[in-house]
């Protein structure tokens, strides 16, 4: 995930940490409560991602706010969970990466950096398939060792089927990010567009 240019890598920086709203929690809600509307928050997130119950996350996260009783501390927990989602999901998206290079390392019994054109081959996330099998091709000696010839439609269409898999797999996690870091933004804001930064009467604060 993160920089096709570099590899998938996530690429923070100072800028994305400079004035970050941030939820100022009350402590109000007893335990409880709290706990169910932890549940109710998870089950929710799960609809969100598939674009379901956009209404009812938006009443969900209002009601967090009614009548000026900020529940400060329930959005707090949603966000916590929200960002061991986001670590996760990126997490993921590394794995598979380095699932499909083992894999292919593996098959071609050659490690991926004693390849010509590793890079390439490395940055395969990037999508560009035609790309990636001109840099695999270079290496047709390695490859004919492992019984693996790509002018063979047999072989090049099983790596071809390969290659759009982890690509399917990959853009599912991104859709979920990019989900996942919509409704972040929604319980962020949801206060401080109700004036309240959680209740707590606050607005934007500097990190």
């Amino acid at each position: 995930m993160g920089v096709a240019e570099r590899g998938g890598r996530l690429n923070l920086q100072a800028i994305y940490l400079t004035r970050v709203p941030i939820v100022n929690p009350q402590l109000t809600t007893l335990p409880d409560e709290r706990a169910q509307l932890a549940a109710e928050g998870r089950r929710l997130y799960q609809l969100w991602l598939g674009r379901e119950g956009a209404g009812e996350v938006e009443a969900w996260l209002a009601a967090r706010m009614a009548d000026g009783q900020g529940q400060g501390d329930v959005l707090a927990d949603l966000l916590a969970m929200l960002a061991g989602e986001m670590l996760r999901l990126h997490g993921a998206g590394r794995d598979e990466q380095q699932r499909f290079l083992a894999d292919r390392s593996r098959e071609w019994e050659a490690a991926i950096d004693s390849l010509a054109g590793r890079e390439a081959i490395r940055n395969y996330a990037a999508g560009d398939f035609a790309r990636f099998v001109a840099a695999v091709k270079r290496n047709a000696r390695i490859l004919a060792r492992a019984g693996i010839d790509l002018d063979r439609d047999r072989d090049y269409h099983r790596l071809e089927i390969n290659f759009n898999d982890s690509l399917s797999a990959l853009g599912d996690l991104r859709q979920q990010i990019a989900r996942s870091d919509e409704l972040i933004d929604r319980a962020v804001y949801l206060p401080l567009e109700r004036g309240g930064g959680g209740g707590g009467g606050g607005g934007p604060t500097d990190c």
